[in-house]
């Protein structure tokens, strides 16, 4: 039997104990997230910034990691069309 070891980097909460909080702003949520999420080996809050992704992205591609997720604030959730 192959195992892959994986970790999944969370980046947004869209419900927390039944109740949907895509109502609320997106740092509303990420705070929310980041209380909730305790890191470990296979789960991870996704670390965020605030500002010029820029540096990042170049930061992200010198070590050689996939990408990042980037949103525009005050972002509120909204259902796909």
């Amino acid at each position: 039997m192959y195992t892959h070891p994986c970790t999944f980097f969370v980046f947004d909460i869209l419900y927390l104990n039944g109740k949907d909080v895509t109502n609320l702003a997106m740092m509303e949520r990420k705070d929310i997230l980041h209380s909730v999420v305790i890191p470990g080996d296979a789960l991870f809050p996704l670390p965020f910034i605030v500002g010029n992704g820029t540096p990042l992205w170049e930061q992200t591609e010198a070590v050689g990691w996939e990408g990042i997720v980037a949103k525009r604030r005050p972002l509120l959730c909204r259902e796909a069309s």
